[in-house]
């Protein structure tokens, strides 16, 4: 699938659970993937908009509730356009290859987004469910 008709993604499944429409970073070590109770406040006003809504539009797939690893919180990282809060998962992922067969199940760490507060270029377009790490230290590629 491509998003905007620019950006090539990926599937994958974390921790079992299906997590569609990643976008492919082959510059990042970090994937990123977005909890359900996502929300956004670019204008810093404190007032809370899920981040399904306009202007990030993203999809919103991982349920925090249901899952084990999770780990230490983070605030203002920078990736995808965006700055994101959220707390760090560790646990396995798979990817999904073109002939619909899943690769090999490593362990990695996640940043689940629970909050958006900037989108420095994104604005009002549509966006994928996070980024799948391909840079040089990421588990795939070492």
């Amino acid at each position: 699938m491509v998003i905007n008709d620019m950006v090539p993604t990926v599937n994958m499944t974390f921790q079992g659970h299906a997590v569609n429409d990643m976008w492919i970073n082959p510059a990042s070590d970090n994937s990123t993937a977005y909890f359900y109770q996502c929300y956004q406040d670019l204008a810093g006003t404190g007032e809370q908009v899920h981040c399904t809504a306009s202007p990030t539009f993203v999809h919103a797939q991982l349920n925090e509730t249901e899952l084990t690893g999770i780990g230490q919180t983070f605030t203002g990282f920078r990736q995808g356009g965006y700055r994101l809060d959220g707390r760090n998962v560790v646990g396995s992922f798979a990817l999904e290859l073109n002939d619909t067969t899943m690769t090999t199940s490593q362990s990695t760490t996640i940043l689940g987004v629970s909050q958006i507060t900037d989108d420095a270029w994104g604005y009002n377009r549509q966006d994928g469910s996070g980024e799948v790490a391909l840079g040089p230290n990421t588990p795939i590629v070492t």
